[in-house]
């Protein structure tokens, strides 16, 4: 079910939304509030006229409906009041998603403890609660309009419910020596939280091994490259979308944010590259299944590789190196590019001298009526009902960061690098690595692979970047 979460500003005024919250209010808490809708809204803006007040709502993205809310206080601690969600949306990671964002917003407001009152008949929501590492602190008697008991739980430690660490960031420093390098990689985590709600459109299955095979390319290198890792499970955050649909939690919770620190050390990384050698390779590296060799994705279509000669006028993420020394063409798939020194290696790989079209016209004919090419990748070992039609040519991260000419291929509900003022991506060159399952398969073939790419990539930089 996709939604969002939104924060009701303090200088909120009488709202559908508003409305609406006040009237799921009263259906689930008749009982022990006023039901009065008038004298609910006006207690509802009162309350959100204090600056320390935020109000978490959950809106259904496709008709606007309200599908739960959050209200907490946050002053020395975080003080929730009140959760709810629509009866008819129960079980689907609605209150999770809610719980999260309001305690990822205490912990951006330094703040490092919570807590709240449940009724001892709610179960579910008790449940809930402990999953997020609350406990019981106290029993208060006859709490509730009803007479009914409460139980006041604490959360001692914010960052608890966020760990383990769900960004790893290698050689963050570039201490010097280090090499021009940037590695991302987006798909290879394995960290399940329960208290982050499971995203419900796309791709959800791991780059197996991904995350190993980036560690031994890591090791592979004798002056360094910097590297990030997103720990968290793609199940719960995909790093290679944008951040309107990386997660199910639209924009807030631990989910969101951990979206927003990977890519925030991507940037931080490959700009200290580009201050530091005058320009900067991106390797997002990723896994799959559907072809024995690896592809190398340049934002350059299945349809683009059926010329014979690639224009270099043809969007890229690597357009910036185009001029009157390289053509496209060479970087792509001639005596310049990564495949070719690849290949010279051994590798399999596409598109490369030798395989110049990962995809053939009779192919992509065959699958004219089918979404032939996907820029997201779902792998493991490989699978007997092979995608001849598929072409990962390069996804959200390399349209992101491949210099001012990718950012054509970007959507308007993107993230936008605007290269007028970010200057630096202008120097920034990028290719997604979908490697073969013979890549990642055990530790012996990912240090081939490894040991490969990185006397690749040495080549590709000496061909292309060095004057």
């Amino acid at each position: 079910m996709p939604y969002r979460i939104t924060i009701i500003p303090s200088t909120a005024t009488p709202s559908t939304t508003l409305a609406q919250v006040v009237s799921l209010r009263i259906d689930l808490f008749s009982t022990i509030v006023d039901p009065s809708p008038n004298s609910l809204t006006n207690e509802l803006l009162r309350w959100l006229k204090l600056k320390r007040n935020q109000l978490f709502v959950v809106v259904d993205k496709e008709d606007g409906l309200v599908l739960g809310y959050l209200q907490a206080t946050y002053s020395t601690i975080v003080s929730i009041s009140e959760l709810a969600t629509s009866p008819k949306k129960r079980r689907q990671g609605i209150g999770a998603a809610l719980l999260s964002a309001a305690l990822a917003f205490g912990a951006r407001q330094k703040l490092n403890e919570a807590s709240l009152l449940v009724s001892t008949d709610n179960l579910v929501a008790i449940k809930l609660y402990e999953k997020f590492n609350f406990t019981k602190s106290e029993t208060v008697k006859s709490y509730y309009r009803n007479g009914g008991d409460a139980l006041k739980l604490h959360l001692s430690d914010l960052k608890a419910v966020a760990t383990p660490k769900l960004v790893t960031s290698l050689n963050a420093s570039l201490d010097s020596p280090f090499f021009p390098v940037v590695i991302s990689v987006p798909h290879g985590g394995a960290e399940d939280l329960s208290t982050i709600p499971n995203r419900t459109s796309g791709c959800f299955e791991p780059d197996w091994n991904s995350a190993e095979l980036a560690a031994a390319i890591y090791d592979a290198f004798d002056n360094k490259p910097a590297m990030t890792t997103l720990n968290l499970i793609r199940s719960k955050c995909d790093g290679n979308r944008s951040s309107s649909s990386a997660c199910e939690c639209l924009g807030l919770g631990f989910a969101a944010e951990t979206h927003a620190q990977y890519h925030s050390s991507i940037t931080k990384q490959l700009k200290a590259c580009v201050e530091a050698h005058g320009f900067a390779l991106l390797l997002d590296l990723h896994g799959q299944s559907h072809r024995p060799a690896t592809e190398l994705g340049y934002l350059v279509t299945s349809t683009d590789l059926l010329n014979p000669t690639l224009p270099d006028t043809c969007v890229s993420s690597l357009s910036n190196l185009v001029g009157s020394e390289r053509s496209l063409e060479d970087l792509v798939r001639g005596t310049r590019s990564l495949g070719c020194f690849l290949e010279e290696l051994g590798e399999a790989v596409t598109p490369s001298p030798l395989n110049r079209e990962p995809v053939s016209k009779q192919a992509l004919d065959r699958a004219a009526s089918e979404a032939s090419e996907d820029t997201t990748a779902c792998t493991g070992p490989p699978s007997a009902a092979a995608a001849p039609s598929t072409y990962f040519w390069g996804g959200y991260t390399a349209r992101r960061y491949g210099g001012p000419a990718a950012a054509a291929k970007l959507q308007a509900k993107d993230d936008l690098l605007d290269a007028s003022t970010e200057t630096w991506t202008r120097s920034v060159s990028a290719i997604q690595l979908e490697t073969s399952w013979a890549c990642r398969e055990d530790a012996a073939c990912r240090l081939r692979f490894a040991t490969a790419l990185r006397s690749a990539v040495e080549s590709f930089i000496k061909a292309n970047f060095n004057k």
